[in-house]
Parts: structure tokens; sequence; C-alpha cells
């Protein structure tokens, strides 16, 4: 069981406990555990059914059921809203999953897996590639990445092995073209997964991480939405692959493919026309089903398995400034008000009221400051002076001669930070010489 406090202003991500197990992985069994261990912790106060304020879970159909699933149960037993959380890592795992087995009806990834499990047995192609193996097959979808990745920098004493053994036959040129098509984007969503299992993100960095990622994609496969498109009907047939508000160029699909390099060119140019086009066709739905996925992924998840209306509510403080005090209260305070009031007098949910509002006033405040020109002061001439003095008492070196690095620049740059988290770099390169330096304070002075 893991939990996330915050206390005296630190985001804490804490593993409270791990329970084992030793009945039937159920419903019932799993919900039995939570509550009793929950009660005991609390000294059967029951406190933590009113403080219950989210349950996070992987998507299992035991966890997410309607009516009798984990979570379900859970959100009874709670005394306020409870906020359900699908692991976003987890459905993009879906995703990629399910993509993976699109090209070819599913031969594509068959063969991906069929190899992995060949090469792993020849040891004199491992020999020759300096001990190198190809990575094992597991479950997590990450092998994914870094098989192909094998396959692709490998190709060529993959071929040369391949051609030596006739008994095994070598992935066809079709197949290694959609391989260098679409190892690309599983690349970036892998990636992309790995920062989400940051112990430390919260839901609104997740979102934001998410969301570049499929800007990622849709600027890598050239993705447009339907309503970009100006075409008349016949045309978007002819032209585009669409699957509901989206949509690819089979051209844009064709410069991709070339963009693999020499030899994704030479295995395309191998196909006939109707290969050809099945393979634009393939990766074409692969590229719009990813794209599609990742915009339908979501943290937030209602009763009935679909992606919540409400979303989690904001907490850091460059979100927070963007939102008005009406909506603050309406969209934020009256939805978890019954809990406030269960453990906050009406003088604290006030103080929250100003505590918004004052936050705004600062941000736009601290704005007006950093727009304003900055002009260094005599100190701050001394300063840069003084640690020039200590840099050439040092080195022996010509104040002339110093090439500004970070180190030389530090002390001047805590200096020229009159108020906490406000740099006034954007009047000074780290990457001039001291020369120009003194002779920009010069010009300010």
């Amino acid at each position: 069981m893991r939990i996330c406090i915050c206390v005296n202003g630190i985001l804490s991500n804490l593993h409270l406990v791990a329970i084992p197990m030793f009945k039937r992985h159920t419903v019932e069994n799993i919900v039995n555990l939570i509550v009793r261990f929950l009660d005991a912790l609390n000294d059967a106060t029951m406190i933590w059914r009113a403080k219950l304020m989210s349950v996070s879970t992987d998507g299992e159909n035991r966890m997410t059921g309607c009516h009798r699933g984990v979570v379900t149960r859970l959100e009874q037993a709670a005394e306020f809203l409870v906020l359900r959380i699908w692991c976003v890592s987890h459905q993009i795992d879906i995703v990629i999953k399910n993509a993976a087995a699109l090209p070819q009806d599913g031969q594509w990834i068959e063969v991906v897996y069929k190899w992995c499990v060949h090469l792993r047995r020849q040891e004199k192609l491992i020999m020759d590639m300096n001990g190198e193996m190809c990575p094992k097959k597991t479950n997590k979808w990450t092998h994914l990445d870094s098989t192909l990745k094998f396959y692709i920098s490998r190709r060529r004493k993959i071929v040369e092995h391949t051609d030596a053994h006739a008994h095994f036959e070598s992935p066809s040129a079709k197949w290694w073209t959609i391989t260098l098509a679409v190892a690309p984007a599983i690349s970036e969503i892998n990636k992309t997964v790995d920062q989400l299992q940051n112990r430390s993100l919260i839901i609104i960095q997740q979102k934001i991480k998410i969301e570049l990622l499929k800007d990622l994609l849709i600027s890598m496969f050239k993705v447009k939405g339907i309503m970009e498109i100006n075409d008349d009907e016949a045309n978007i047939e002819n032209k585009f692959y669409v699957d509901g508000n989206w949509c690819v160029e089979h051209q844009h699909i064709i410069e991709h493919i070339k963009d693999q390099g020499l030899f994704s060119q030479e295995c395309y140019a191998g196909l006939d026309e109707n290969n050809q086009k099945d393979v634009v066709l393939q990766i074409s739905q692969f590229a719009l089903f990813i794209v599609v996925g990742c915009d339908r992924v979501k943290a937030e998840w209602d009763g009935n398995n679909n992606a919540s209306k409400l979303d989690a509510p904001l907490v850091v403080p460059h979100e927070l400034v963007k939102v008005a005090p009406r909506h603050f209260i309406s969209d934020v305070l009256n939805i978890y008000r019954p809990r406030l009031d269960h453990f906050w007098s009406k003088e604290e949910i006030d103080e929250i009221e100003v505590e918004q509002r004052d936050l705004i006033k600062r941000a736009s405040m601290s704005i007006s400051k950093v727009d304003k020109p900055f002009k260094p002061t005599k100190e701050m001439h001394l300063a840069i002076v003084q640690a020039l003095i200590d840099i050439y008492s040092k080195t022996g070196s010509s104040v002339t001669d110093l090439s500004t690095s970070t180190e030389v620049l530090e002390p001047f740059v805590e200096v020229a930070m009159p108020e906490p988290n406000v740099k006034h770099v954007h009047n000074f390169d780290i990457d001039f010489p001291i020369k120009k330096c003194l002779r920009r304070l010069l010009d300010y002075g």
C-alpha cells in the first residue's frame, strides 16, 4: 500500500506497508484485508473512511469492476467523494500492446518474438556480435523497444546469419519496413512511460507528459484533425487514412518510411505496388491507433469505467494562479466542501480562498517585476570585481584571458538575484568572455 501525503509543504510518496495474502485473491478477500488493516491502523476510530480521497489501481477487472470491484467497494465504505485513479502507465501499456498487434493482423509481432527466441539460441551469432545477446522476451511491453533497437542496430549480422542458414527464413522486406517505421514511436512512448513511473510526479505533471507525447507522435507521423482537411470526401478516402476525428496522409507515411534511412528505403522500394500500399496502410493504422489511444489516456475514471468529467483538484501554484477565484470556489472548494467541513473550521476554509487570491496577486506582481529592465547596482559591480580578483589570485591568469564559466559567474549571478526565485539572467549570458561581461556592466552603470 502506497500513500501520498504533504507535510510542511513537502510532498512525500511513501510505501506504507506490504500485506501478504494467504487466501485467494478474490474481491471479497482483498477488500476485507484492506478494511481490517485500515481499521486497526486508525485504532478502530475508522477515521480513514472520512479521509480517503482517492484509490489508484492498475485497471485489472477485479479492481475496477463497476458493481463489485475493489475500488467500488472501498468507495462505498468511504464517507465522502473518492477519486478513482487508473494508472496512466498501465493505460499506455494497453494502448501499445493493442497497437503492436495491428500490423499484418498480428503476424508482425509474432515474428518479433519468434526471432527473439531464435536469436538467443545462436551461439555463433552471439560470438560474432561480441557476446551481445538479443533481449529476453518478457511480458512487459517495454521489452519491445529494446528488442526492436537490437534488430535494427544488428540487422546486417542478422541478415547474414539467416542467409547462411536456409532452414530459418529471414524476415521479409515488408516486415523490416514496418519495423523501421514503428520503432521510433515505440521508443518515444517507452521514454515517457519511464518518466511517468517517477514517484514524485503528481497527476497534473503526468497529464503534461502525456500531452507532450501525443504532440510528438502527431508531429512524427504528421497526423491531423479531420476538421483540418479541406479536400472533398472522395479525395480524403484516396489520400488519407481516417480514424474517428484523426487522419494521416499516405504521402506523409511514405516520407516517414524514407526518413528512417537507406535500408528502409531499399526495403520499401523492393516491394511491389500492392505491398507498398498495404505497408503504408498498416503503418497508418498503427500511427492513428497510438495517437487516439494517448489522447484518451486519463488518470481520473468514473464508476462506469469511463473517463471522468471530474478532474483531480489543482495543487501546483502555476496552475492555481490561472484559475479565477469564482471557478476555484465552484470547481474545487464546493466539490470537496463536505470533507472540509468535517475536518476544518469555517475560518480555515475562508483562509483557503484568501490564499488563492493572494497567490494570484503575488504572481502578477512577480511577472511585472521580471518585465522591468534590470540595472546592476554598485554592490553588484563590486561583487563581480571581487569574484574576478579571487579567480585571478587562484589561477594567476590575466583577467582578459579568462573565459567565463558557470563557476566564475556564480558569485555574480547570486548577487544578481535580489529576490528569491527571480533570476535576471536574460541580461547576462554565461558563455561570453569576462571582458564582455564587464563592458556590459559598464554599459548598465
